[in-house]
């Protein structure tokens, strides 16, 4: 998935559900970026709220699995921290501070996922010797404790929802594919097989299937011949049974479960260097506009949870 791509996650309100790993729970806000800056804005529409004020660049952001508080990424490109704000603006800190060997030589935190309890973040980090790997912090910052260290590129890290497995993508075999393991890294498991592209998981709030991305080689490259290759896909959280979602000729892509255990799934839809918000409706496949006024481009993040068709944010 193109880090200047629109990526889905899911919210839930008043009781447990998230983003990365869908617990269960009811559907509720929208978190997006625009403009590099963090807003809310109800699913059915209405006024934008920013969430946090300052003039660093936003991205990634993810809710905690009870709803009150998002993990994003913060800073210029290659030198960017993890910090959490309250979902009302307040309580903004920093949980990551990733050293730099020389000015000329940053280092990145990123994609951050909660885990189940809501006390630890995993994220991705180049600080070993600019090798991507995961990592779990606590949620309130401390020393990272490396979870996946492999000679490969380890990315969207995502707990399950009864906390035991992690499921990530890496291209250790030489292609981006899927991996499962024990929550602390151990025993990997690859779960995908092929010599395309595959990444983006999700787990479903009953934790029994894994949503993802899939493509031909290159079609997480921008304006690429295979970008237009990239639909969205589910599978059993043990591997196999894998069930095409999505064929539509343009670029799907970031699947995000909703957490009210209904099927749907959020994921953006790129066609002609423009991403819109979509939900797929397990059981309707019904498309229909949310009358939310967004209008998203390459550089946007968005967070949303809604019940519907297939749907569009325009």
């Amino acid at each position: 998935m193109r880090a200047a791509a629109v990526i889905a996650t899911l919210v839930a309100l008043a009781v447990p559900g998230v983003a990365h790993a869908a617990f269960p729970g009811t559907n509720g806000l929208i978190v997006f970026t625009s403009a590099k800056h963090l807003f809310t804005v109800p699913a059915a529409g209405g006024p934008w709220s920013r969430l946090v004020a300052d003039e660093t660049r936003q991205a990634q952001a993810a809710w905690s699995p009870d709803g009150t508080r998002l993990a994003f990424r913060s800073g210029p490109d290659g030198d960017t921290e993890i910090w959490v704000v309250n979902a009302d603006g307040s309580g903004l800190r920093q949980v990551t501070d990733t050293p730099n060997p020389a000015p000329s030589d940053p280092r990145y935190a990123s994609q951050p996922s909660w885990t189940p309890d809501g006390r630890g973040i995993i994220f991705r980090s180049d600080q070993r010797d600019n090798n991507p790997d995961l990592y779990l912090v606590d949620a309130n910052g401390g020393t990272p404790v490396p979870l996946v260290q492999t000679p490969g590129d380890d990315r969207y890290g995502a707990v399950s929802p009864d906390g035991t497995r992690l499921v990530y993508r890496s291209d250790v075999d030489g292609d981006p594919e899927l991996y499962v393991a024990r929550f602390d890294g151990a025993d990997p498991v690859q779960l995908t097989v092929n010599g395309g592209f595959d990444s983006a998981p999700a787990w479903s709030p009953d934790g029994k299937r894994i949503a993802f991305e899939r493509g031909d080689p290159g079609a997480d490259v921008e304006n690429s011949p295979a970008s237009a290759t990239m639909e969205l896909w589910s599978m059993a959280a043990g591997g196999g049974d894998e069930q095409q979602l999505t064929s539509n000729g343009v670029h799907d892509e970031g699947p995000a479960w909703a957490p009210d255990g209904s099927g749907a799934i959020v994921f953006t839809r790129e066609v002609g260097g423009k991403s819109d918000l979509w939900i797929r409706e397990a059981r309707l496949f019904r498309e229909e506009e949310l009358p939310t006024g967004l209008a998203m481009h390459m550089d946007d993040l968005l967070a949303a949870a809604r019940r519907g068709g297939e749907t569009e944010i325009e």
